[in-house]
């Protein structure tokens, strides 16, 4: 099986399984532009917090 190449994305350096880095390409149009806050919630190795443009990113994962 091969893995998606992640293009243009800052990538966690932290190992989780269900980790979204490879289908941020997905996700991440979804989100409207001109974000003031972003939270990721159950944000594992916080892939799409580090990818969203966001004034400021809150991240939680307990």
């Amino acid at each position: 099986m091969q893995r998606k190449q992640v293009k243009n994305y800052i990538s966690s350096p932290l190992n989780y399984i269900g980790g979204k880095a490879r289908i941020l390409d997905q996700i991440l149009p979804y989100f409207p532009d001109g974000i003031d806050v972003f939270v990721d919630l159950f944000c594992g190795g916080c892939n799409v917090g580090m990818n969203v443009k966001a004034g400021h990113t809150v991240y939680n994962d307990t």
